[in-house]
């Protein structure tokens, strides 16, 4: 057994990946077998230059997976990171690429976000997938985007089937158990993962193998393009990439390696001290108080005039103030929150950055322009999301999407997502206790990247204008009825985020138009903003029948001051959050159509 400290552990599934990475490490040897091991290792020394000039030599254990999926992975992970205490898994091998994502056969894909498909809800109609996500380690992904040599082309053992030049993707991996070979099954996918450049076997074990482990090392996972997980992938044409795809992932590997992507264990104080750099730039505390704050007043005097705090906005002429030292938290469960704040404080502090809710600041004024004011305030937002599925955290992250300000998401563990909230990223949260800890050592790597939704602009085009309707629930059918009914009679056409058979049926019958939002043409979210964004109106349910997705919809349009109409039925009282905004409210559908008749003709 090697002494040292290993600083790599590579680990590959299929014998022929594992043969590819021993051919550019030279001077491996088969480490002896041991009694409480049967995994068989391989160890050897890379030279590594560092742009100082400075030189050192990692320590490396490669190893292969005895079969192929999550289970074995984990397994055999969980037996090695005990064994040798590496400071880093990779995981290197070939995978399935994804065409519409621009990747090609031979390429070269870098994963920043593990997203595991496996756990899934079965349901009569359909499957509901409750995808767990792991981030790969934020210093080696740094290293691949700044890599100089993508291609390993200098060193590459296996000759390129076709002509051409290996291209560098970085971006979400798909894992699950399933060898795919399915458009469609992809397809589904990138609904809800539109980012999505490849998909794999692997990985999601490998990820959960090294998150439950206490010394926690850095995962990361490079893969070559043997197939593009289609119909064709078991054709001559394509399996003949196979040999290439091994040879150019282990290239790759070993020549980032040998650039020297972190430090030796000597230099590691100083290279975390940068990183605290990088992570306080990030959040503007490297600079004097004063410069920050002229900094935030000058963001906060730029607010698009058009906005929520522009002529003509719910919050028109409240005031603003820059608040640097801030972050805001929007929370669930209040019965917990104190347990929250004090987690978050705690891995906060040393960037002196401390959580803030809507209830810690006695503020003059409506609670919704209150909320409003503190997203747009601090440096960045928190949301939690737990079973309990409070309206008001989703119209707090609506207001912070109409924004266009960073946030994080904390998911609870077994919490499914609403279906516009699933295609974006999330801290897993297991329990408070361990948020308390687990979130300190990672703070850093999540500022770093930290989710900051931009609508893509190119989906104004593809949605048609009209009226979007945000409402579901077990009274759809006579809602979605009512509206239709009247705003056809108006002029107007509805638009839909989603609609059954039973209502679509009488709508065609009685020649009602109506529209319905294309969740297979991209991310939902991004076609859902682009609605809000060219819709002459939006009607909005906000009572007990609301959905998180509908209240989603609605901080996104209040964020940017789109002309809405709220309805509530007199069942149910207005929620305490948007007292103050105009709504209708109606007993009746027969009254809601006379209403809602009424308020469109004055537009």
């Amino acid at each position: 057994m090697i002494a040292e400290t290993t600083d790599f552990l590579i680990i590959t599934a299929l014998r022929e990946e594992l043969r590819e990475l021993l051919n550019y490490l030279p001077e491996h040897a088969k480490v002896d077998p041991a009694v409480d091991d049967i995994t068989t290792y391989y160890s050897a020394k890379l030279s590594a230059s560092f742009p100082s000039g400075d030189s050192a030599k990692y320590n490396i254990i490669a190893c292969c997976l005895l079969s192929m999926g999550r289970t074995e992975a984990a397994a055999v992970t969980s037996l090695a990171v005990q064994k040798w205490n590496p400071r880093f898994v990779l995981l290197v091998g070939i995978a399935g690429g994804i065409s519409d994502a621009g990747v090609s056969l031979g390429d070269i894909l870098i994963s920043d976000q593990i997203v595991d498909y496996e756990l899934q809800k079965q349901e009569r109609s359909y499957d509901s997938i409750r995808y767990s996500v792991h981030r790969t380690d934020p210093r080696l992904l740094g290293a691949a985007m700044n890599f100089d040599d993508p291609s390993g082309s200098e060193s590459l053992e296996e000759r390129r089937p076709e002509e051409g030049t290996p291209r560098l993707h970085i971006g979400p991996i798909a894992t699950g158990d399933k060898v795919v070979a399915h458009k469609k099954l992809i397809d589904r996918y990138r609904q809800d993962w539109p980012k999505l450049i490849g998909v794999e076997m692997e990985a999601g074990g490998v990820a959960t193998a090294v998150y439950h482990m206490s010394s926690r090392p850095g995962f990361f996972m490079i893969r070559g393009v043997s197939d593009l997980a289609d119909e064709d992938k078991d054709l001559p044409t394509v399996t003949k990439w196979r040999n290439y795809a091994c040879s150019i992932a282990a290239a790759y590997t070993i020549s980032l390696l040998k650039s020297g992507p972190v430090p030796k264990t000597e230099q590691s104080i100083q290279a975390d001290e940068n990183l605290d750099r990088v992570v306080k730039h990030t959040l503007s505390i490297d600079r004097p108080s004063d410069v920050i704050q002229e900094k935030i007043e000058k963001e906060l005097g730029s607010v698009i005039p058009e906005g929520i705090f522009g002529p003509g906005g719910t919050c028109f002429g409240y005031p603003l103030r820059p608040r640097q030292e801030s972050c805001f938290l929007a929370k669930e469960g209040m019965d917990r929150s104190d347990d929250l704040s004090a987690a978050l404080s705690l891995a906060l502090d040393e960037f002196k950055v401390s959580p803030i809710g809507a209830d810690d600041l006695v503020i003059p004024g409506s609670f919704l322009c209150k909320i409003a004011a503190l997203i747009r305030e601090t440096r960045f937002g928190i949301y939690e999301l737990t079973d309990s599925k409070n309206l008001n955290v989703y119209l707090q992250l609506g207001i912070a999407i109409g924004l266009r300000r960073p946030f994080l998401l904390l998911k609870h563990r077994d919490i499914e997502l609403s279906p516009l909230a699933s295609g974006l990223d999330y801290f897993p949260v297991e329990s408070y206790l361990e948020l308390r800890f687990d979130l300190k050592p990672k703070v850093r790597d999540i500022i770093v990247s930290m989710s900051h939704y931009l609508p893509d602009v190119e989906e104004s085009s593809k949605v048609q204008r009209g009226v979007l309707v945000g409402c579901d629930g077990t009274e759809f059918p006579d809602f979605a009825y009512a509206i239709t009914k009247v705003l056809h009679s108006r002029g107007f056409t509805p638009l839909f985020g989603q609609i059954d058979s039973r209502i679509s049926t009488i709508l065609d019958r009685e020649d009602l138009t109506y529209n319905v939002i294309d969740k297979t043409a991209g991310n939902l979210l991004n076609r859902l903003s682009a609605a809000i964004a060219t819709s002459d109106l939006i009607i909005v349910r906000i009572d007990g029948q609301a959905s998180p997705d509908a209240i989603l919809i609605l901080g996104i349009a209040l964020a940017q001051n789109r002309r809405t109409i709220l309805i509530h039925s007199e069942k149910s009282p207005v929620p305490s959050y948007l007292l103050g905004l105009n709504h209708i409210r109606f007993s009746t559908f027969l009254e809601l159509s006379q209403k809602i008749d009424n308020a469109v003709s004055k537009l």
